[in-house]
């Protein structure tokens, strides 16, 4: 019999939306218990004009069973423009790196 694992105490993703020519970019947790921790969010846009980093961090406090949103970026769409994002959290010692958008945002 395969044993089976528990689930994460943490799951977290960027998530990106688009609307009209915008992109926003925000990180995203549900926590199975009450967590605090912090948060850090890295997103590197690169454009035919040019490039430009943004960093975002700070603490955090999660209720159990919901969705928290952490950091978020918005920018105008541009023709061969590539945003890659990272987000980790630490939650009590522990790190999580958090996915990001299939394919990125452009």
């Amino acid at each position: 019999m395969a044993s089976i694992e528990p689930p994460q105490p943490i799951v977290c993703s960027i998530v990106q939306q688009e609307s009209g020519n915008r992109v926003q970019l925000r990180g995203r947790l549900t926590s199975r218990e009450k967590a605090q921790g912090h948060y850090s969010f890295r997103i590197s846009r690169t454009s035919p004009s040019g490039s430009s980093i943004i960093n975002q961090n700070g603490p955090f406090s999660a209720p159990a069973n919901t969705q928290t949103l952490v950091g978020s970026a918005g920018f105008n769409r541009e023709p061969h423009a590539r945003l890659t994002a990272q987000l980790t959290l630490q939650v009590g010692g522990r790190t999580y790196h958090c996915a990001q958008p299939k394919g990125g945002a452009s």
